[in-house]
């Protein structure tokens, strides 16, 4: 439910269509920035940074779930802000707080999979700079503290999350 989500406002500020429609133009928003700034930290020129960030926000794995209405899924448009500001965090740890807030803003926009799989991403790269890079510290300080932070923010709704999870059907007959 993403009652706690800072874009329900729009929702019932505007009504549930005109509200979801808004709130689809500021998604595509912020996957448009989020790839472009990601795009440019790796130096990519600014060219191929906007090409990279029209195709990423405007592919049609994040139109089809508008047009059928299973928008549980598009909070991975924000996956590379997260993951850029994880980058940044290398250079200035600050930058892990605005990741934080970004992972716990899907988290409560209601999509438990993009948190999941952004967790997964940003786990998966760690583990392989672990493993090639020399600056270990700060990559398992940078983890422990994206880890921390969101789930200190976000506790409002992960322990309900973690609550259901130990819920199962199966053991309501017993």
């Amino acid at each position: 439910s993403p009652f706690l989500s800072p874009m329900f406002a729009i929702v019932l500020l505007f009504g549930t269509v005109i509200g979801m429609k808004i709130i689809f133009i500021i998604q595509n928003f912020i996957a448009l920035q989020g790839m472009y700034l990601l795009a440019r930290y790796f130096k990519i020129n600014k060219i191929g940074s906007i090409f990279a960030s029209v195709i990423f926000a405007f592919n049609g794995f994040f139109f089809i779930r508008y047009t059928y209405g299973r928008i549980y899924l598009t909070q991975l448009t924000y996956l590379p802000l997260i993951f850029y500001f994880y980058l940044r965090s290398k250079e200035d740890w600050k930058y892990i707080l605005i990741s934080s807030l970004i992972l716990v803003i899907s988290i409560f926009e209601g999509g438990a999979y993009p948190f999941i799989f952004s967790i997964l991403f940003i786990g998966v790269h760690s583990f392989f700079e672990l493993i090639f890079k020399k600056n270990k510290t700060i990559i398992l300080r940078n983890i422990a503290l994206l880890l921390s932070i969101t789930f200190l923010l976000g506790a409002v709704k992960f322990m309900p999350i973690i609550e259901r999870m130990n819920y199962h059907e199966i053991y309501e007959n017993e």
